[in-house]
């Protein structure tokens, strides 16, 4: 027979590959610990962005808030663009902004508009409408 070098191996002998020295508590907690993390990273990122059928609700609500709003001034031709609103979710509202332009007294105005949404009891209320000019 012939001897190998470095030694004799018995059955107490650990294997010899770099896992064997990671304590067993981290080889599970670890991959699991990755896998919550990462759901709470996807959860986060869905809910943080709007629905596109809600931000559509949300524009139509602002703008024919903000022009009920316009007419009551006494102005005319109220012109407000849905289509370039901006709607950002703030948990338990909706923000909008956008542009309008309508006359007054014969002078074309264009203004901001900002709208605030909130839901109660399953439907959606304009809570706040503000037109700067």
């Amino acid at each position: 027979m012939i001897a190998e070098r470095g030694g004799s191996a018995t059955a107490d002998d650990p294997p010899s590959s770099g896992r064997a020295r990671i304590p067993l508590w981290l080889v599970i907690a670890a991959p699991i610990t990755l896998l919550v993390v990462a759901a709470v990273i996807v959860f986060a990122v869905a809910t943080s962005r709007s629905n596109p059928d809600s931000d559509t609700v949300m524009r139509e609500l602002c703008r024919s808030a903000s022009e009920a709003q316009l007419a009551g001034r006494g102005v005319d031709d109220i012109e407000v663009s849905a289509s370039g609103m901006e709607v950002t979710s703030t948990g338990d509202a909706y923000r909008v902004q956008g542009t309008a332009s309508f006359t007054e007294d014969g002078t074309v105005h264009h203004a901001n508009l900002r709208c605030t949404i909130r839901g109660q009891d399953g439907a959606w209320n304009v809570t706040a409408v503000r037109v700067s000019e």
